[in-house]
């Protein structure tokens, strides 16, 4: 799972075993994606450590396209779950799930805060945070069609 396309990689030994994802154009680095990582890192990053981080803004590699994916939880009954990167991680999570054989099953969005660290076969847990930035466990059950 790297670079811009929505494409997951599995490797087993060393080599690439298979490829899976969503056909879907790569997504551009324009100025609003630019504008939001700042914003990112004035608002969560202390002053003294901000220097780094909003420098890369002017590099002349800086990537031309965004990466499709940013994280991938192996789910209960085989399913994948990839999470869609976002230039904010603060932001809503959005993922696609995919099936044991890389078929494309549908998307979740979790809600505001929460940051998703395991799924099983009903149910979601994960980390919320409230408006003071304190931490919660919990858990959001959901149903299938």
């Amino acid at each position: 799972m790297q670079g811009p396309d929505f494409r997951v990689r599995v490797f087993e030994d060393g080599h690439l075993a298979e490829v899976f994802g969503i056909s879907r154009e790569p997504r551009s680095v324009s100025d609003d994606e630019k504008a939001a990582y700042e914003a990112f890192v004035q608002e969560y990053f202390p002053e003294n450590q901000r220097g780094p981080y909003l420098s890369t803004l002017d590099h002349p590699q800086v990537p031309a396209k965004l990466p499709g994916y940013s994280r991938v939880l192996a789910a209960a009954g085989g399913r994948i779950w990839a999470r869609i990167y976002a230039v904010d991680p603060t932001s809503s999570e959005a993922w696609e799930v995919f099936d044991p054989n890389g078929l494309w099953l549908g998307g979740v969005t979790a809600p505001d805060g929460f940051e998703l660290m395991s799924v099983g076969a009903d149910r979601m847990v994960g980390v919320w945070r409230g408006e003071l930035g304190v931490e919660y466990v919990q858990v959001c059950r959901f149903h299938r069609p």
